[in-house]
């Protein structure tokens, strides 16, 4: 089983190269990446997506860090700091930083779920995204917390 801080260091470098094959090799077959801004991707054939068609058509020179890892083996959680220069039609062509919590959930030493949170509103912003589409993005994730059955309770008078 590969520790969880050279799993971090595998993860990174597939993404900032654009490496598929690693990046792959590192997911079970049938994970799930929910990405804070460009959504949710299930298995092998959407992550590739994901890091070849999205991520490095949408930015370039992307830099990813994390930092104070913890795992029991089958959860982990690791800060990242994560930069990367748009490249959107739609956006300037400037850097964006974003600063971030993930959750790995891992099977058999690969990752079977992985889920961050951050400021990605900011994000969007240091990058040039317009305005209405960051009130666009605001406005979705404020619906998913008010359908997110796990706050219902939160939610009664």
């Amino acid at each position: 089983m590969v520790a969880f801080p050279e799993l971090l260091d595998k993860f990174k470098h597939a993404v900032e190269t654009g490496d598929v094959d690693t990046f792959l090799s590192i997911f079970t077959e049938d994970a799930i990446y929910h990405d804070t801004t460009y959504g949710t991707f299930k298995g092998h054939a959407e992550l590739k997506r994901l890091l070849a068609d999205v991520f490095h058509q949408e930015a370039n020179d992307f830099k990813w860090e994390y930092a104070d890892p913890v795992s029991d083996g089958n959860i982990g959680y690791a800060v990242f700091r994560f930069s990367v220069t748009s490249s959107h039609p739609n956006a300037a062509q400037r850097r964006a930083l974003l600063f971030g919590c993930a959750q790995f959930t891992l099977r058999d030493g690969r990752i079977a779920q992985y889920k961050e949170w951050g400021n990605v509103a900011g994000t969007l912003l240091q990058a040039g995204v317009p305005d209405k589409v960051v009130v666009r993005f605001l406005q979705r994730e404020a619906g998913k917390l008010l359908e997110d059955p796990g706050f219902a309770a939160h939610l009664k008078n």
